[in-house]
């Protein structure tokens, strides 16, 4: 039952490392606190990784997307300096281009 409680509690630990780690350093979990202590470790550096990796993956997110936006923008631009290019020019059928 212990042990059930302590894998509900420290669900991102490796219990295995944990364990092997025990069997070949039996001093350092020579108690229930001690063994806890130990999975209290490993679950926090799983978790602490596992930020890190999703803080890389968020900045690469907004890096996509700024570069999205930015493509997006410079097609804008470049659509309306035409289309304003176009608009100042005398269009044929107005008749501006018969002077005579």
């Amino acid at each position: 039952m212990v042990n059930a409680w302590l894998r509900l509690r420290y669900f991102a630990a490796d219990f295995e490392r944990v364990s092997t780690s025990c069997d070949l350093h039996p001093g350092s979990c020579d108690d229930l606190a001690q063994y806890e202590s130990e999975l209290l470790e490993s679950h926090n550096a799983h978790i602490e990784d596992q930020a890190a990796n999703d803080e890389v993956a968020i900045q690469e997110e907004r890096d996509a997307a700024q570069a999205a936006y930015a493509a997006a923008t410079a097609d804008t631009v470049l659509t309306v300096i035409a289309i304003a290019g176009d608009a100042s020019r005398p269009h044929p059928s107005h008749g501006w281009h018969r002077r005579f």
